[in-house]
């Protein structure tokens, strides 16, 4: 199943867009986004940047395997100072804390790479749970 084409994009009144499903999306792909969000992201829904990736990976992983796919942070400071300042509260703090001790234990780096790495963990762990999400329902879909 093609996951993917049960997202859409609506414009707010303030004229930003946002990445939603569809009122037709199945129960098992609302159950998922509401989970996403509860076990990776401390529960913070509905969170834009969440559902755009949530849908980036299922488009991306329709054609590829997670192993064949390279994730990648944004490179420009502003994107991901917006990044950090729109998530700061939710989640990213904690992505860039996690990353900062994994790989950055001996205090070297800048706050740049730090943000950098926070964001491609959130964006990887995102991607992983997409991923088993597709496996564990392909073999419903087959049915």
């Amino acid at each position: 199943m093609k996951y993917y084409q049960y997202f859409e994009t609506k414009n707010r009144p303030s004229g930003e867009e946002f990445t939603c499903l569809k009122d037709e999306a199945p129960i098992e792909l609302k159950d998922f986004i509401f989970n996403i969000h509860h076990d990776h992201f401390f529960g913070c829904l509905p969170n834009d940047w969440i559902y755009s990736m949530v849908f980036a990976a299922f488009y991306d992983l329709e054609d590829y395997d997670i192993e064949e796919i390279t994730i990648e942070a944004d490179v420009y400071t502003y994107d991901l100072v917006k990044w950090l300042a729109d998530n700061c509260n939710a989640f990213a703090l904690e992505y860039c804390n996690e990353w900062h001790e994994e790989f950055q234990s001996s205090g070297e780096g800048n706050i740049i790479s730090q943000i950098q790495g926070g964001l491609w963990f959130a964006k990887d762990r995102i991607y992983r749970a997409v991923s088993e999400f597709m496996k564990e329902n392909a073999h419903h879909d087959n049915k």
